[in-house]
Parts: structure tokens; C-alpha cells; sequence
């Protein structure tokens, strides 16, 4: 059983016409939690998730696709949880520390996910008392 070691959830690599596999070192349990995303050199991002042959390992895995992206091309490797609390303890049953452990560790990348896409986002400051449409409203 491998903890959770990096705070990591998204590795970003730079096509350059010749490389097709890219590796990443944040722990997923199951090939349908990774998602590829292809930037081309205006930015235009196509998900070729349906594409990659996922290998997973205990501790990270790799992604292969079947063309390597283009010079001026990015790719992006990310961790996207389900957000589902799938297990279940019982009152009066004995606790397997290897469940509870791989529990916490999903509830941990739930949230280095989601702190991930915020470290992404816009955010109004802590004292502000608009929202987001204000400030939307107000850039345009």
C-alpha cells in the first residue's frame, strides 16, 4: 500500500513531434480517473483521453498515445476523481487499516484536485462582497 506522496494531480508536457508516452507521479486507482487534454499552438484544447492506452503503477503510471503531439503543442495529464464515497463501515465490524488508508487517500486527491483547478481560477479577494458575476460584469 503506497500513500499519497506528491501534491500534485496534473503534469503538462510539450509536444515536440516525436514523443508519445508521458508519465505522471500522482496516484489514481483506476485508468477512467485520468483525463488527456491536447492544446494546439492557438490553445485550442481537444480531450484525447479516448485515444491513450493508461498504465498504471503503484505509485503513478504512464499514458501512451498512438501519434505524438505536434511541435507547439501542449498536453496536459491530469487526476479527475468521481467524487463518490463508495465504502462503508459497519458499527461492531473490525476496520482494515489498508481500507480506511486508501479512503483517505481518495478524500486527499478529491481535494488536490479541486485545489488544482482553483489554483486555475479567478478568485475575488476575501474581503470582497461581490460575486463573480459582478466581477464578470464588470470586465465586460
Amino acid at each position: 500500500m503506497v500513500s499519497i506522496s506528491t501534491d500534485r494531480s496534473r503534469v503538462i508536457y510539450e509536444g515536440n513531434g516525436a514523443a508519445r508516452s508521458f508519465s505522471f507521479d500522482f496516484k489514481v486507482w483506476d485508468t477512467e480517473q485520468i483525463r488527456v487534454v491536447e492544446a494546439d499552438e492557438f490553445g485550442t484544447e481537444t480531450d484525447v483521453t479516448g485515444k491513450a492506452a493508461v498504465e498504471l503503477s503503484a505509485t503513478g503510471g504512464t499514458v501512451t498515445l498512438p501519434e505524438a503531439p505536434a511541435q507547439g503543442h501542449r498536453l496536459a495529464v491530469y487526476r479527475s476523481m468521481p467524487f463518490l464515497q463508495e465504502d462503508r463501515y459497519l458499527t461492531g465490524t473490525r476496520f482494515d487499516a489498508h481500507e480506511i488508508e486508501d479512503a483517505l487517500d481518495v478524500a486527499c486527491a478529491e481535494r488536490q484536485e479541486l485545489r488544482e483547478k482553483l489554483g486555475r481560477a479567478v478568485a475575488l479577494p476575501i474581503t470582497s462582497t461581490g460575486t463573480g458575476a459582478d466581477l464578470l460584469n464588470d470586465i465586460f
